[in-house]
């Protein structure tokens, strides 16, 4: 995945940790709804370009994400809930993407995306929406939430938010290393 000597199984090496940077502290769910409390550690809450490319890099079809993000001005009120919903390869015909959004994107909306990405690829041709929205911000808590069309799939939803949690903190890790080796 990563350079010559990552492997082709599309799962990082757990060695490249060196601390979680984003960590669930609280779930729930109902018949169709499964959602995480995130908590954001560290003075990183946003997607670095570093971080984008390796996103983009190992999940592409990321970009073409359907997004209701919107940026506003520092005079504006902030946005209190992000909106996502995706289908299969979803190639919408908005200009509204992810892509469009991913650099200074929150770390736990990157969450929701990747969680919906694995969703998709595990589920072809499922409907997956997805929202975050802060909890307390001062204290970098989110709630991610992901739904499904269908009853029972809360169980399906956990683990792909545990997988994207896992490997969303190894390419943080990579990308600070990274950033890290720049030359100045």
């Amino acid at each position: 995945m990563v350079g010559a000597s990552a492997p082709s199984n599309g799962v990082l090496p757990t060695n490249e940790i060196q601390q979680q940077t984003l960590e669930i502290i609280e779930r729930g769910s109902d018949a169709r709804l499964a959602w995480v409390d995130v908590v954001v550690q560290g003075a990183q809450r946003t997607v670095t370009p570093e971080l984008a490319a390796q996103l983009l890099k190992h999940y592409p079809s990321l970009a073409l994400h359907t997004c209701k993000s919107t940026r506003r001005t520092a005079a504006a009120k902030p946005r209190k809930e992000i909106t996502t919903q995706v289908t299969g390869s979803d190639t919408s015909d908005t200009s509204d993407t992810f892509g469009d959004h991913l650099v200074g994107a929150l770390l736990p909306h990157a969450l929701e995306h990747l969680t919906i990405e694995l969703l998709v690829q595990a589920y072809p041709g499922e409907v997956f929406a997805g929202a975050t929205r802060w909890l307390e911000r001062s204290a970098g808590t989110m709630r991610v939430r992901v739904s499904l069309p269908t009853e029972g799939g809360a169980s399906r939803i956990f683990e792909a938010f545990s997988e994207a949690l896992r490997q969303l903190n190894r390419l943080i890790a990579l990308s600070e290393r990274y950033e890290r080796q720049k030359p100045v």
